[in-house]
């Protein structure tokens, strides 16, 4: 009994001490990366039939009608349209240039906590991945980028909860360009 308990308030512990703020040495995400079909999952775009109208308040963020609405939400969503991504890291932060086929955006990322009007992160690393963790609101979003041990293959594992359209959980693969 006295065995599981250490257990018990190391795991506790281990999941209290949140993200590391230094990159895992030798780990670098930099590149142009290009979304691989075949290795991820796509989710069915949307039509005006099954869009879903998300409550009062997600519809006047959608239109940019509350105080960093439009554009938090706008930057929660980058990860989910991407199929292209270029990156730039350093040892302190990392820039993503996110592209897909009818928007493009970019993502400053300071390893840390901060908060910009709704919307609060929280980007580090945890073993080999990088973590960023974004909320508005009820929504959450949290990605992980890992790269393959070859440096071919950047996989970026999404969760999404407390959206319009429910909890998605999608894995998007990347091949390097460069």
């Amino acid at each position: 009994m006295r065995h599981l308990s250490l257990i018990s308030v190391s795991v506790l512990l281990s999941a209290c001490a949140g993200l590391s703020t230094k990159a895992p040495q030798a780990l670098d995400l930099s590149g142009t990366w290009q979304l691989n079909r075949a290795l991820s999952d796509i989710p069915a775009a949307p039509t005006r039939r099954n869009a879903v109208k998300g409550p009062p308040a997600v519809e006047r963020q959608r239109k940019g009608g509350m105080p960093g609405g439009a554009s938090s939400m706008h930057e929660m969503m980058l990860s989910l349209k991407a199929h292209g991504l270029e990156i730039e890291q350093t040892s302190d932060s990392m820039g993503i240039q996110f592209r897909s086929r009818q928007d493009q955006g970019y993502r400053d990322i300071s390893w840390g906590k901060k908060t910009q009007g709704e919307l609060k992160t929280e980007s580090g690393w945890e073993n080999n991945s990088l973590v960023v963790k974004m909320q508005n609101g009820r929504m959450k979003l949290e990605e992980r980028y890992t790269i393959s041990a070859d440096r071919q293959l950047l996989t970026l594992f999404v969760e999404l909860s407390g959206g319009p359209q429910g909890a998605r959980k999608l894995r998007k693969v990347f091949d390097r360009q460069d």
